[in-house]
């Protein structure tokens, strides 16, 4: 089994580049960390959120507790799982009203996940912003400065993630055409 963290801020096209996976090669399975937070906030706490609702609300309703539980759950779904390949979608890093929260994996967490391979999808600032602002759904507006800056936090952790486990690190341009993106990966990164 081969496993792929996916990784970018909000509004990179995490999403998109996991459904044209999915659509290209329908036995790789997609863990979505936002399907899980729902599922989590529906059983846990008889709460339905739509992933608009987690964006607008993030630190107010997420705490780092149900994080670490979450998580935990995402390591028995791996275990549980029959799949070749697992893909884990998310993002530690959330543009807050006081600025940004990042809510890594611990230790303990990454090493039970052990990704073969990190993926951090990025995008020009501008475009980011444009895609945003034309289509928000609960993400904050943002400066480009901020967008750097939220970019490169999100790289970093990354990047941490990598040197730790050492798993290859693949940072992937999605100013590219989804479908584009989606063969890159699946030809370069799921060997």
């Amino acid at each position: 089994m081969s496993i792929v963290y996916l990784t970018g801020i909000p509004g990179v096209g995490k999403t998109s580049v996991t459904q044209a996976i999915k659509s290209i090669d329908s036995r790789i399975e997609i863990i979505r960390y936002s399907d899980v937070l729902k599922s989590y906030y529906k059983t846990v706490y008889n709460q339905e959120y739509t992933t608009q609702q987690l964006r607008e609300g993030s630190s107010k309703i997420i705490s780092a507790e149900d994080i670490k539980c979450l998580d935990n759950h995402v390591v028995q779904m791996i275990k549980r799982s029959k799949a070749e390949h697992i893909i884990i979608e998310s993002h530690a890093v959330t543009v807050e009203e006081f600025g940004y929260r990042a809510t890594p994996f611990s230790k303990h967490i990454l090493t039970a996940i052990n990704p073969d391979s990190i993926v951090v999808l990025y995008a020009d600032p501008v475009l980011l912003q444009q895609r945003i602002s034309m289509n928000p759904q609960g993400r904050r507006e943002q400066t480009i400065n901020d967008i750097v800056y939220e970019q490169n936090i999100q790289a970093m952790l990354a990047l941490a993630y990598s040197f730790f486990i050492g798993a290859k690190t693949y940072f992937i341009d999605t100013n590219n055409c989804v479908d584009y993106v989606a063969k890159l990966i699946l030809e370069k990164v799921i060997e």
